[in-house]
């Protein structure tokens, strides 16, 4: 009786409480078949990452196996080896050039302190040309007033001749009582001889003797 009551008061029950812990009981079950799962995907999780660094680790080993098998240690080293060769060789190229260029300042420089000196040489030689032209020049200055002074004297000495001429004997022999015995023989050596005769005839023996000397000198 007693099994048969708790039977009808389990069909009494509402179907909605009866499907609640169904559901409670289905949860538990899942929760105890997650964790198992869970604990498997870390093992799997674990296992790949060991793999992986065990994969890694032989290729390293293979790397370096290769590295020194083929020579790559020796190319890279002498890739080294080679760029520092062809640096020392720049260097040694820039270092050339740049004595070459020092030694080019030095040209130059010398060239001009040349060319300066054979402008100041060139300069002293044209100053001195220039003096030389200069006092060329005053001679020349010189000589042209000397010989308009000649020619002034000349002219002066004509006139007088001419006045002599004109004058009567007595008084040209006391015109020329003034002048030297050059400056009388020059006068009396432009007239002709009968004119200076007369004058000559007016003056004093002494002084008309020493006059005829320097009148010889000149006519001839």
């Amino acid at each position: 009786m007693e099994s048969s009551a708790r039977e009808n008061k389990r069909a009494a029950k509402p179907p909605k409480e009866r499907k609640s812990k169904a559901a409670k009981a289905d949860a538990r079950l899942s929760g105890m078949g997650a964790a198992p799962k869970k604990e498997k995907q870390g093992g799997t999780i674990f296992l790949l990452i060991l793999v992986l660094l065990v994969m890694l680790a032989i290729l390293a080993l293979v790397v370096a196996y290769m590295y020194d098998m083929f020579g790559i240690q020796s190319y890279f080293t002498g890739q080294r080896i080679e760029h520092d060769k062809t640096y020392q060789e720049a260097l040694a190229a820039t270092e050339a050039e740049k004595q070459a260029l020092e030694a080019e300042k030095q040209r130059i420089t010398a060239m001009e302190t040349e060319l300066n000196e054979k402008i100041a040489a060139a300069d002293a030689a044209l100053i001195q040309a220039q003096q030389a032209a200069d006092a060329k020049q005053a001679e020349i200055d010189e000589f042209e007033r000397s010989v308009v002074a000649f020619n002034e004297r000349r002219m002066d000495f004509n006139k007088l001749v001419e006045v002599v001429l004109e004058m009567k004997p007595a008084d040209a022999a006391t015109l020329m009582n003034d002048l030297s015995s050059v400056q009388c023989a020059r006068v009396l050596a432009a007239l002709d001889a009968k004119s200076a005769a007369k004058i000559l005839a007016q003056m004093d023996d002494e002084r008309a003797a020493a006059i005829g000397l320097y009148v010889v000198q000149y006519t001839n």
